[in-house]
Formats: C-alpha cells, sequence, structure tokens
C-alpha cells in the first residue's frame, strides 16, 4: 500500500471507514482509527482530530511498531496536517 493524498475531509472520513475494516491493522490500531472517525462525525475541527491520531500513532509505534498499512496512513495524516494548516 502506498501514500495517499488527502484532499478534504470527507474523504478523509471514507479512509476511515476503510482502514476501521483492513485486517492487517492491530487492534489498538484500529481503536485509534475509530476515535478519529467519530470525531469527525461529531463535527470536531479536522486538524484537532489529525493531531490527536498523529500523536496517538506516534505513542504506538514507540511501545509497538506500527503495522505496515497504519504506517502508510500515519504518513498520508502528516501530508494532511500540512494541507489544512497552510
Amino acid at each position: 500500500m502506498e501514500k495517499f493524498a488527502i484532499s478534504n475531509d470527507q474523504e478523509f472520513l471514507e479512509i476511515l471507514y476503510n482502514y476501521a475494516l483492513n485486517p492487517n491493522i492491530k487492534d489498538r490500531e484500529r481503536k485509534i482509527v475509530q476515535l478519529g472517525r467519530k470525531e469527525l462525525e461529531n463535527k470536531v475541527y479536522s486538524l484537532s482530530v489529525v493531531n490527536r491520531m498523529v500523536a496517538s500513532f506516534q505513542r504506538e509505534a514507540i511501545s509497538s511498531r506500527l503495522s505496515k498499512d497504519t504506517s502508510v496512513l500515519y504518513n498520508s495524516l502528516k501530508d494532511y496536517i500540512t494541507r489544512i494548516a497552510s
């Protein structure tokens, strides 16, 4: 799976739906994705959601390695932060 560009909040929400169903990610990673998805559904500011998810994935990476698919999502989120913050 290659890094991808997230262009808007609706696309981001759809990506999170799909990642939550991905059998190749760990349960703890899935929980982070599901919490982010719920926040977006509740209209929380997307930059806040992405920042929280990135921080959670960083903590997860320190305690145990991220799965390959989650690493792709993590790298895509960092690019999305730059896009929505500017």
